[in-house]
């Protein structure tokens, strides 16, 4: 059992898999069911716009944004508010662009190749399979 302090409000909670308390949890749910009712009533706007609208914090669209949540669309001009991590290229959701996350999934796999190739070769070896160099 993990306790934490939610980030939100404060209140120590037992943590599950979103770093959130239940109240908490429930609010941000709500708060995104607002924003999907306001998007499908109107078609689209800004992040502004939406949270006078809604009520929803423009610190909680942006946070749905990088999680992929939402999706800034390609006619709005906002695309600028997100920024690719590793290369800063402009982003419509997420943390990284397409190109950098390809390039980070590649390096992972490769690393993790050759971590198991490592470990492959060291069970071959197996323990006490020394050579005594010092043999005189």
């Amino acid at each position: 059992m993990s306790l934490r302090n939610c980030p939100e409000c404060g209140r120590l909670f037992e943590c599950t898999l979103r770093n959130l308390c239940p109240d908490c949890i429930q609010k941000e749910d709500e708060d995104f069911q607002k924003i999907k009712q306001f998007l499908r009533e109107n078609q689209g706007g800004s992040i502004t716009e939406i949270s006078e609208k809604t009520g929803v914090s423009e610190r909680r669209i942006l946070s749905f944004l990088k999680e992929g949540r939402l999706v800034i669309t390609k006619g709005d001009d906002s695309t600028a508010l997100l920024k690719c991590m590793r290369c800063g290229k402009p982003i419509s959701r997420g943390c990284y662009c397409k190109e950098c996350c390809l390039s980070l999934n590649k390096l992972l796999n490769d690393s993790s190749q050759r971590t198991r190739n490592q470990t492959s070769q060291e069970a071959k070896v197996g323990p006490g399979s020394f050579t005594n160099h010092f043999q005189k």
